[in-house]
């Protein structure tokens, strides 16, 4: 999540060990210490987590650089391989994760980091496509509104003429940054 991470870890030997660490660099080292301290070979253990796009950023970062084998995987597949579930909670989730990653860990694919660049231009075309939505949002109530009051219509449309040319305007900008990069 935005605020913190669970994490489950599992082996042949020992039962699931859950914990809560802040999804922070800070939060990342303490669950490197929490590995270690449960005698885990950092050099030989597969870290597999949900990928939840930006939130996994920090914590995927921080194990690529400690070159810890990380896997990323779609949500998707975790729930589909689990079939009918009852409950849903962080720490539930962690152990559906780490019990999908014991189960499937022949079929992982491990994660590698996108070049900077393509982090940058997959931001900026999230944030064009956000914009474009929410232009079109604004200007479709005016259309509509102009089937059946067209008064509505005209102060609807000059209310929100600053913020629709403000959104072209962004639009342009960051079409020139992605074409830019």
């Amino acid at each position: 999540s935005k605020e913190t991470f669970d994490a489950v870890l599992i082996s042949d030997e020992i039962k699931p060990i859950h914990e809560v660490f802040e999804n922070s660099i800070k939060g990342c080292k303490s669950f490197l210490k929490w590995l270690k301290s449960e005698k885990v070979d950092i050099g030989n253990c597969l870290v597999c987590a949900e990928h939840t796009g930006m939130y996994v950023n920090i914590l995927a970062g921080f194990l690529v650089d400690k070159q810890v084998s990380l896997w990323l995987e779609m949500s998707y597949r975790i729930i589909r391989s689990s079939g009918i579930q009852r409950g849903k909670t962080d720490k539930i989730d962690a152990l559906r994760i780490a019990q999908y990653a014991a189960r499937h860990q022949d079929q992982a694919v491990l994660y590698k980091p996108k070049e900077a660049i393509l982090t940058q231009i997959s931001s900026l075309l999230k944030l064009r496509d956000k914009l474009v939505r929410t232009k079109a949002s604004l200007l479709r109530v005016v259309n509509e509104y102009k089937h059946f009051d067209k008064e509505i219509a005209r102060v609807l449309a000059a209310s929100q003429a600053r913020s629709t040319k403000a959104m072209e305007k962004d639009i342009v900008e960051i079409d020139k940054k992605i074409s830019a990069l």
